[in-house]
């Protein structure tokens, strides 16, 4: 692996989407235009199906004459949506076999994808309390003890891989807190949306190390904070003024977040900082490294959106797989630090 300043990134970026990811939308075109036409058809065809129903139960009499039309329209209405569905995941699966394929085509690792399904159909049946955690996903989170205070979490779509033993795992994740007012009224809020990241190493650590950005330090921004379970966590000062304008660095074990916390492994995170300025958090704890970094943007593709916004989609998904790989020749490969 070969190291890469986020000006490199940006570069390499631009020469992939000009010759393979600009051309593959391109070819999806004609697909996309199918797919708009006909959700433009579903919902003309519903809006005028509804002030149909409206006319029609005006002018009814009885009772059971209105049941009859309110059923009928559910029907209608219920195929419409479905039909609507159907069309744009049709769309949807041509799009991610096409780009995904080009994005991992260009990572140095062989990076597998799984689509959770549509997060927001899975979202409507866990209101209805059909749906549970995600286990696995659910357990790595609380593991990770990077966030507190939330009720559940919501994962999407999926990159794993294998490399030397490790397993690395990077998925979509809506983290959710959810309470229940006095009057019975329930409320739902966003913990954390993003990116989580889980590297599964052989070698434990002996300690924990959090890292967290200076704007984000907990409850002091208005935030979740890190559930620290060592008391024994202390500020770590690794004597670079610049680095720790943004970042703190707080562990159980100072020599090994020392030895984390290289020159080379700090200037890496230095200059993806100045770019991305998001609220990224680290721990290192047990066999694992979890990083979460949080973003607005998922990865399902809209049919109104134009080429130049999947680009900054798509560029911030193979970025961010090409700094994942970038922490690992980081703290593996080059430190040392963790033999597998």
């Amino acid at each position: 692996m070969n190291t890469k300043t986020e000006i490199d990134r940006h570069k390499l970026f631009e020469k992939i989407w000009t010759e393979n990811l600009e051309p593959a939308l391109v070819g999806l075109q004609e697909e996309k235009h199918k797919a708009k036409k006909m959700k433009i058809t579903y919902f003309s065809i519903g809006f005028v199906l509804f002030a149909t129903i409206i006319a029609l139960q005006t002018l009814a009499k009885d009772f059971l004459t209105i049941a009859i039309i309110i059923c009928l329209s559910s029907l209608v209405l219920l195929l419409l949506r479905r039909l609507i569905k159907n069309n744009k995941n049709t769309y949807n699966i041509q799009y991610k076999e096409k780009i995904f394929g080009k994005i991992l085509n260009h990572t140095e690792l062989k990076w597998s994808y799984l689509h959770r399904g549509d997060h927001i159909f899975s979202f409507k049946l866990r209101d209805m309390g059909r749906v549970k955690d995600d286990a696995q996903y659910s357990t790595s989170f609380r593991e990770s003890g990077l966030y507190s205070g939330y009720t559940y979490v919501i994962p999407d779509d999926v990159f794993s891989v294998m490399w030397n033993s490790s397993k690395i795992v990077m998925s979509e994740m809506r983290v959710i807190k959810e309470t229940t007012s006095s009057k019975g009224e329930r409320h739902i809020e966003t913990v954390f949306n993003g990116f989580f990241i889980d590297i599964n190493l052989v070698k434990s650590f002996d300690g924990e190390t959090y890292v967290l950005t200076n704007n984000d330090w907990g409850y002091v921004a208005g935030g979740y904070d890190v559930p620290f379970s060592d008391r024994r966590i202390e500020e770590v000062d690794l004597e670079w003024n610049d680095f720790e304008k943004f970042l703190r660095v707080r562990a159980s074990n100072q020599r090994e977040a020392r030895e984390i916390f290289t020159p080379d492994f700090m200037a890496m995170l230095h200059d993806w900082w100045n770019v991305h300025k998001k609220d990224l958090r680290f721990s290192f704890k047990g066999s694992h490294i979890y990083i979460t970094i949080p973003s607005k943007l998922d990865f399902e593709p809209s049919i109104f959106r134009s080429n130049e916004k999947e680009k900054q989609y798509i560029q911030e998904h193979l970025e961010l797989l090409w700094f994942i790989e970038e922490i690992i020749r980081m703290l593996i490969l080059k430190n040392n630090l963790i033999k597998i």
